[in-house]
């Protein structure tokens, strides 16, 4: 999933969640981001696929509150 291989490059060149949690001061909240990239990977190969049936109605709740 993409939220995955993105966190898995990250943590490759250094960038760990424990990591960003100190640059921020606060916890990072990148699992949540982690789940909301590979929901929308999901989301990507369903259209792709033509599986387009309630598309916009899904991506609008994967955004709705994203940071």
């Amino acid at each position: 999933m993409l939220g995955d291989r993105l966190g898995q490059a990250l943590a490759l060149a250094g960038v760990t969640e424990e990591r960003v949690s100190r640059w921020l001061g606060r916890p990072c909240d990148c699992g949540d981001r982690r789940d909301r990239l590979n929901a929308l990977d999901i989301w990507a190969r369903r259209v792709v696929a033509g599986r387009t049936e309630r598309a916009g109605e899904y991506l609008r709740e994967l955004l709705e509150g994203w940071s």
